[in-house]
């Protein structure tokens, strides 16, 4: 009589159809992937906020911070003047370098900033910290301002040349029609620009490291 071939009711597992299952699965979870980048891509713009394009080479940053709906300029060369006023002064009067921790010194006893913010300085996490507090009589563009072509704004951007400049906004979760309202201008004057997000429940301050990284709290 001829043997038959028992396996014990078994059978051999089809590799082949499992690889291709696996492949089905990675294969959808990457185009979901690229779904999701593309949808977050819409909402940004349908927000008028594209990221920074390359800004031309040698430019420097003009700096908004776009807060209750109004623009407000932060102006980084008046502030570096008055902080380079109150440390010579610092010097003059004690004769010492203000090191470390007495840096502090300097920016609560001397007003560096500019029109709209007041700068102080606070030494912490072993880096430097600065904050920058809006004044009480800070002078901002509204939207209306802006809509109208009366605005402080778009007289600044008359005097600029697009080629040595670049627009960069820190715009809270709350101002993104004043937003807009500016990149319009500033498109229309051949700016390239800029935005950061920060949310509109934070401090009104602003928090800035000493390689210029905004944040939103000390560390």
């Amino acid at each position: 009589m001829g043997r038959r071939n028992v396996r014990g009711g078994s059978s051999e597992i089809n590799l082949d159809s499992l690889l291709d299952i696996l492949s089905n699965v990675v294969g959808v979870m990457v185009l979901l992937a690229v779904m999701t980048v593309l949808s977050s891509q819409n909402i940004q713009l349908s927000l008028g906020t594209p990221l920074l394009r390359d800004p031309p080479a040698g430019s420097e940053p003009l700096k908004f911070e776009v807060r209750g709906n109004h623009l407000y300029q932060i102006d980084e060369r008046v502030m570096e003047e008055r902080r380079k006023t109150a440390f010579h002064r610092y010097r003059q009067e004690t004769g010492g370098e203000p090191f470390g921790r007495l840096r502090s010194v300097v920016y609560d006893k001397y007003d560096i900033g500019d029109t709209n913010y007041r700068v102080k300085f606070e030494w912490a996490g072993g880096r430097n910290n600065y904050i920058y507090e809006p004044r009480p009589s800070a002078l901002g563009d509204a939207i209306s301002e802006l809509a109208a072509g009366q605005s402080r704004f778009e007289a600044l951007l008359k005097r600029q040349n697009p080629k040595n400049y670049y627009l960069s906004f820190i715009v809270r979760d709350d101002s993104f029609e004043a937003y807009n309202a500016a990149k319009r201008i500033a498109e229309k004057y051949g700016f390239a620009t800029g935005w950061e997000p920060i949310g509109s429940g934070d401090a009104d301050r602003l928090i800035f490291n000493a390689e210029g990284n905004l944040g939103t709290r000390i560390q």
